[in-house]
């Protein structure tokens, strides 16, 4: 069982804002798994096995 004090330090928490280097390695990451997701499904289109 989770110690009640704990319990209460989580729950209090607040969220802390992103960095902005952190925003930035986001929308990097989601820039290249959109472009490897279009040049794999194309690959798979002109390149069937």
């Amino acid at each position: 069982m989770v110690n009640p004090d704990i319990q209460q330090e989580t729950d209090n928490g607040q969220a802390e804002p992103l960095l902005p280097i952190e925003k930035t390695l986001i929308a990097w990451s989601l820039l290249i798994g959109i472009a490897l997701l279009i040049i794999f499904a194309l690959f798979n289109i002109f390149v069937p096995i």
